[in-house]
């Protein structure tokens, strides 16, 4: 999917909904990728978020040492993407866009990548971590949107466990997406 640079502070529109994401970080070679169900957006310009992220992921390593990540605004069209990269864990050894045939673009700013299927991408920076928490507060630093974006269009994902919804009404369970 083509993107195109956004107002940065435009991004709390979608973020501010705290949909499903997907955060990318980088480990030397290996992009790796984790649905976060748990994202808050606090500030607009520039904008801010909070999320968690648990140190059992192999995300969260790479998250912590590198200061740097790009939230993935998932739509309901990621539903399956999303229980993929859920339930596979890489140990920093799997290379998850490779297994599961998922393109990506390098960001400008940071050094992970934009998942191309998402269709709003945010790079950001560390603020304040606190690892005990799991707790990342993140500064946005540039917004990738869809050309063809709209609100009609792409449609979020929320969580509610093993069942995503989009905020269309439409719900997509784990055990169906992973058959």
């Amino acid at each position: 999917m083509k993107k195109h640079e956004a107002e940065l502070s435009s991004s709390m529109n979608l973020i501010g909904q705290c949909p499903v994401v997907i955060v990318t970080a980088r480990h030397g070679d290996l992009d790796l990728g984790m649905p976060v169900a748990w994202i808050m957006g606090s500030d607009y310009d520039p904008p801010r978020i909070a999320m968690t992220l648990g140190k059992w992921n192999s995300t969260y390593g790479p998250l912590v040492e590198s200061k740097e990540c790009v939230i993935n605004v998932a739509s309901k069209e990621n539903a399956r993407l999303v229980f993929e990269f859920g339930s596979c864990h890489s140990n920093l050894e799997t290379d998850k866009f490779a297994k599961f045939g998922v393109a990506r673009t390098g960001a400008s700013l940071v050094r992970a990548p934009l998942v191309d299927s998402c269709f709003a991408s945010l790079e950001c920076r560390v603020e304040k971590a606190d690892e005990e928490l799991g707790l990342f507060i993140l500064k946005g630093v540039k917004f990738w949107l869809a050309d063809d974006y709209s609100p009609e269009r792409y449609h979020l994902l929320h969580s509610l466990g093993d069942v995503l919804y989009s905020d269309d009404g439409e719900k997509f369970a784990k055990k169906d997406l992973l058959k």
